[in-house]
């Protein structure tokens, strides 16, 4: 919930998870932690149900309601994407799969608050610390388990959770390299020393746009405008 920069956020998502998933058209969906959600009759309180069987990185842990209501409360705390939609106190866990949270006032657009679109809202560990940093204390419930982490390098090495609810991945592992300026990121992956650029500047990599070799993909921009009606 201390996350500053996209860099840590693409960090920090490979070992943990969201409430809410997305679905393959870039919305919101059930493919994360929750595999379902409603509000009742004012949206003034929803309800999540949790996936059943899903353990966290430090040995079979379960992840249970517990988790949520910590992880929420601690984003309240600190105003991380739910500042005036929820106060303390407001999330409860009736049960080990079910969490309620109430709301200071009726908003529809609380999934949305618990996914990725708010990046601060990763679920931790019930007995999580603000401050505690993924290197200090490497666990999750996510498909990539930290194995190495260089700080001056700025290199995260992750290899597969084989307890991931999720099933098996498709890689041995996933590195991934910081770099000071576009500039650098662009010729190590024209070196051929990385395998994919997240993005980069046009004045930057051009030239990568027209080489034959190089696959580009454009995936939905999360970028919008909204127009509010009174």
């Amino acid at each position: 919930i201390n996350m500053l920069d996209l860099g840590t956020y693409a960090v920090l998502s490979q070992s943990f998870e969201y409430l809410v998933g997305l679905g393959s058209d870039g919305n919101i969906a059930a493919t994360a932690l929750a595999t379902e959600w409603s509000p009742n009759a004012d949206a003034s309180v929803w309800t999540f149900k949790l996936r059943p069987g899903v353990t966290w990185q430090d040995g079979g842990t379960p992840l249970t309601s517990a988790d949520v209501v910590a992880t929420i409360e601690r984003m309240v705390e600190v105003g991380a994407g739910l500042a005036g939609v929820v106060s303390a106190g407001g999330a409860e866990a009736p049960d080990d799969l079910t969490v309620v949270i109430n709301l200071d006032s009726p908003n529809g657009n609380l999934p949305v608050l618990v996914s990725l679109f708010n990046p601060q809202s990763l679920i931790t560990p019930v007995d999580y610390s603000s401050g505690t940093t993924l290197n200090d204390r490497p666990t999750g419930t996510g498909a990539w388990m930290l194995a190495d982490f260089d700080p001056s390098a700025f290199r995260a090495k992750f290899v597969p959770n084989p307890n991931w609810w999720g099933g098996a991945v498709k890689l041995d592992s996933v590195t991934l390299q910081g770099f000071e300026s576009g500039g650098t990121k662009v010729a190590a992956f024209s070196a051929g020393e990385i395998d994919i650029i997240e993005d980069f500047l046009s004045s930057d990599g051009a030239n990568l746009l027209e080489d034959s070799s190089v696959q580009v993909l454009r995936p939905p921009s999360a970028n919008h405008r909204q127009i509010w009606f009174n």
